[in-house]
């Protein structure tokens, strides 16, 4: 390579190193906190159900691998429910959202003083307020979950062959 390349490469680098301000540092710490689904223990006070769930999947046996690999298990499906109700709560908050663009409460009409009952009790279908536009808008979201569900899914995957050896 020549010297200017390697040159213009050093002076990319050293632009992207992340945040520079006290401000861009503490949102970007705060990014694995954002569902509750990445750091140390992400499971936190369900290391009981876990262990049930272990305990069920290898019986009485009690060989030390089959149980490390049996609270892995666990671990995913624990972790893929709180991912799958993750999903449904970044759903439901944009329909929630798209509702009041849609049509404010101080603009319905007469008519429309049974939908609003329904909205308020939830009970409408979210075809009436646009569905594929609020699913359109949290499809990012949506995508961000997916690197968490396809950890768990492969740890969860490679615990199973070793439990079932």
């Amino acid at each position: 390579m020549p010297k200017s390349k390697i040159d213009v490469n050093r002076r990319n680098a050293r632009r992207s190193t992340g945040p520079r301000s006290a401000r861009g540092k503490a949102r970007s710490a705060q990014n694995a906190r954002r569902h509750g689904l990445a750091g140390a223990n992400p499971l936190g006070a369900l290391s009981k159900e876990v262990e049930a769930l272990a305990r069920a999947l290898v019986g009485d046996d009690l060989d030390p691998e089959r149980l490390v690999n049996a609270r892995t298990v666990a671990q995913m499906e624990v972790m893929l429910g709180r991912i799958c109700d993750a999903r449904i709560a970044l759903i439901n908050r944009q329909l929630k959202k798209q509702i009041g663009r849609i049509r404010p409460a101080e603009d319905r009409s007469e008519c429309d003083e049974a939908t609003a009952a329904k909205q308020e009790q939830g009970a409408l279908h979210a075809d009436d307020f646009g569905e594929a536009e609020a699913l359109v808008r949290v499809l990012p979201e949506l995508l961000r979950l997916e690197r968490y569900e396809a950890r768990a899914l492969a740890r969860r995957s490679r615990a199973l062959l070793f439990l079932s050896r």
